[in-house]
């Protein structure tokens, strides 16, 4: 007898595509991973690294916001809270 790729022990496990990397068993969701190259012209250049500086900028805003929050009360800053202040 062969023993069937998809279980293992006994538990039948999902069947995956080539590309997939795993399944977390916790969640049953599939992490998939794609890679795209782009190639950008001298326009559409400027526009992403104007994207990616403004998406930084925001990052460490939100990062410093939550550090000092944190400094000032005993709990953290929520989500909507601070998306609030941020908009």
């Amino acid at each position: 007898m062969i023993a069937n790729p998809v279980s293992k022990g006994g538990v039948e496990r999902p069947r995956l595509h080539p590309k997939v990397k795993s399944v977390r068993p916790s969640t049953n969701t599939i992490s998939r991973n794609i890679r795209e190259r782009l190639y950008p012209g001298e326009q559409e250049l400027s526009v992403l690294l104007r994207h990616c500086s403004d998406a930084r900028y925001v990052w460490n805003l939100a990062l410093e916001q939550r550090n000092s929050w944190r400094r000032e009360r005993s709990r953290g800053i929520t989500y909507n809270t601070q998306g609030h202040e941020l908009a």
